[in-house]
């Protein structure tokens, strides 16, 4: 059967027949009838956007059939931009105006509490008139471009730049738009990531083409290989971009070198889409005109959105952030029996430091500090617990989470966006050995170590570590009936992955901010240490400084919460499955033999959950951050759980102990299989 011809909605068939009747006499604006236009098509309900293209398949199709209609719409168009200024917004729509990431924030937040006044005969008041609602620019880009274009040909839209209005307008936004884009080529954020400016000359050259281009009136014969000019310094300047991006991965980045190479990008898409208005043969290129349509209401319709600007701006950072994960995440990641136990020994040296860290902590709880130094004090046992534990190339179990999934997301992270699922799936079986087993050497040492600590001030000090009620609370403390352990697990892993990101940002701040070539021209350090011996300072904090920021902020993070929750009266603290191992321990010793072994179940029960807390938040959080950086959108969750039941139906084991030889695809999908599935 045929496919039936859509029908026409009344509101669409009314809105139509108003333009059909108008004339040049009424006194109604030619935006009301493109405003009840918009109206027609626009779904009631943004996720039902098939009405709109259905709509638009039918407003296609009457001024196909209809010449009447067809010649008044034309007319409204044409009026809309002669009494329009369009300067406007070619120089300023969907290009970033301030000079800064937080002044950006800060206007976008004055904008959204209380709106600017639209300029009247401006192009932006028109577009928020017709695109009125904040999700509008959904259904807008839901309508193919196919039949969009076939609008502006059935319009025969093409801008006459022999008018001498419009042709103003359009050498006024070419100048505008080169200047700046010649001003923020200069910038500190940019130049340091040269040696001389002449590199940077294509951003200057770009500017000089188009003074010729405007002081010739665009009418002189060579006009045309001025644009070819100009299109090749553009071309060199979209490689300039590429270069400094590129030198991130060894220089680092800013928030502010970010912020300025997104401006240079829009300035240069900007450049292109007014020369193709400026051809000799009037050709529009209609495909770069509706994607500047659909960006164009996309930016009116967002432009006061704080988060979609956080999130296009943090991105190459969160990447900087998230690729320092992946580095050090791979050296969490066992690929064989000698990593493994490797793994297994340096999780072991970590339990024995947590060890330590229990004890102090216990002893801190004995001196009675104001609420404030108390916790202050926690803190720096944890900072330095965790920094020794980093020193001596100890592992913390917790710490893997975030650094793991930053290496997951890597792999995903492939140019051809093609994900090979059942490869995954043995990488995850992988971390999940790794961790198993990191988990493993932490508690194996932690539990009988802290138990032979209490035993020895018990028995050899006669100084019990804990009384009666602070072992009972220790006990409590990790039971899930009798306390809200479970959720201050969840605030752990959240701090977890939050000193990750500092970690990071500290490495990428030691890249950006140059920091060992600094400290090695520094006078007074000079003075003091040898050139070999600053040398080796100077290599030590670039391979460790963001490590060592990660670690502190951890340890002040967890000592502080319960303060925090304490001044504010809130259900605010941490539980970390190692220290949690440790005071279960010291409250299993305490209290035996007078301990219900049901509180003793739940207790060790407690303590297991909270690890499994720890690592799942902090891995989750991680991974969406990696994924979010890399601009990846991972769906395929069902195929990536298929895989990963056919390996561990198959080989079990491979979740707990590397297998003796390296696990290939082929071991447990068929090749047929596989073949199907791709």
């Amino acid at each position: 059967m045929d496919k039936e011809t859509p029908k026409t909605s009344k509101h669409l068939r009314k809105a139509l027949d108003a333009i059909r009747q108008r004339t040049f006499q009424e006194e109604v604006q030619p935006i009301s009838f493109l405003e009840n236009l918009v109206n027609a098509i626009r779904p009631k309900k943004i996720i039902h956007f098939e009405t709109a293209v259905t709509q638009f398949d039918c407003l296609l199709a009457e001024l196909e059939s209809d010449s009447n209609l067809l010649s008044r719409f034309q007319e409204i168009i044409d009026e809309v931009f002669k009494n329009t200024n369009i300067e406007e917004i070619l120089t300023f729509s969907g290009i970033i105006e301030e000079a800064g990431f937080f002044s950006e924030v800060r206007k976008r937040i004055e904008n959204k509490m209380l709106p600017p006044l639209k300029k009247e005969g401006s192009f932006f008041s028109i577009i928020d008139t017709l695109f009125r609602k904040s999700n509008d620019y959904q259904w807008v880009n839901e309508i193919p471009h196919a039949a969009w274009e076939k609008l502006f040909n059935c319009l025969n839209f093409k801008p006459d730049i022999k008018n001498e209005k419009f042709r103003k307008e359009i050498f006024l936004s070419l100048e505008l738009i080169g200047a700046q884009l010649t001003a923020l080529s200069i910038s500190k954020s940019i130049r340091r990531s040269f040696d001389s400016m002449d590199e940077l000359a294509p951003f200057r050259e770009q500017a000089r083409i188009i003074q010729i281009i405007i002081l010739t009136d665009g009418q002189c014969e060579e006009c045309e290989n001025l644009k070819d000019e100009l299109l090749k310094e553009l071309y060199k300047c979209e490689q300039i971009i590429v270069k400094i991006r590129a030198l991130n991965d060894t220089n680092g980045t800013s928030i502010r070198q970010t912020h300025t190479l997104m401006q240079l990008s829009q300035y240069i898409n900007r450049i292109h889409l007014i020369l193709s208005f400026l051809g000799s043969d009037q050709h529009i290129d209609y495909n770069r005109l509706v994607s500047y349509m659909k960006l164009l209401i996309e930016n009116e319709n967002t432009k006061n959105h704080l988060g979609r600007y956080l999130n296009q701006s943090l991105s190459f950072v969160a990447y900087r952030i998230a690729e320092h994960g992946r580095n050090t995440g791979e050296h969490y990641i066992t690929n064989n029996r000698q990593e493994y136990n490797s793994m297994f020994r340096s999780a072991s040296k970590g339990g024995i430091i947590v060890s330590f860290v229990v004890l102090i902590k216990c002893l801190l709880h004995a001196v009675k500090f104001a609420p404030f130094w108390q916790g202050f004090a926690y803190s720096l046992n944890y900072a330095v617990g965790f920094v020794t534990i980093h020193a001596t190339g100890s592992t913390l179990a917790t710490k893997q989470p975030a650094m793991t999934a930053s290496a997951i997301a890597s792999i995903i992270d492939r140019k051809d966006r093609h994900i090979d699922m059942a490869k995954l799936s043995i990488l995850i079986a992988k971390v999940v050995r790794s961790q198993t087993i990191s988990f493993i050497g932490n508690l194996l040492l932690v539990f009988p170590l802290t138990l032979l600590i209490a035993l020895f001030f018990d028995k050899v000090l006669d100084a019990p570590l804990a009384n009666h009620h602070f072992a009972q609370q220790m006990l409590d403390d990790q039971n899930p009936i009798k306390s809200l352990c479970l959720l201050y697990a969840c605030f752990t892993g959240f701090f977890l992955f939050i000193s990750g990101l500092i970690s990071g940002y500290f490495d990428n701040f030691v890249l950006y901010s140059k920091m060992p070539q600094r400290l090695q021209e520094h006078h007074f350090l000079k003075r003091i240490f040898s050139k070999k011996k600053l040398e080796k300072i100077s290599g030590y904090f670039n391979k460790n400084m963001g490590a060592i920021m990660g670690n502190v902020s951890l340890g002040f993070f967890l000592g502080m919460a319960s303060f925090v929750g304490y001044i504010f009266g809130l259900p605010f603290d941490i539980r970390h499955i190692t220290i949690s191992t440790g005071y279960y321990a010291i409250g299993l010793y305490t209290l035996f033999p007078d301990l219900a072994l049901s509180d003793v179940i739940l207790t060790g029960i407690g303590v297991i959950l909270i690890g499994l807390l720890n690592f799942l938040v902090s891995f989750s959080l991680s991974f969406m951050v990696a994924l979010s950086s890399r601009k990846i959108q991972f769906k395929k969750y069902r195929s990536l759980g298929i895989y990963l039941f056919s390996l561990f139906k198959k080989y079990p084991k491979d979740f707990f102990f590397p297998p003796k030889k390296p696990r290939l695809v082929e071991d447990f999908i068929p090749k047929k299989e596989k073949e199907n599935k791709s």
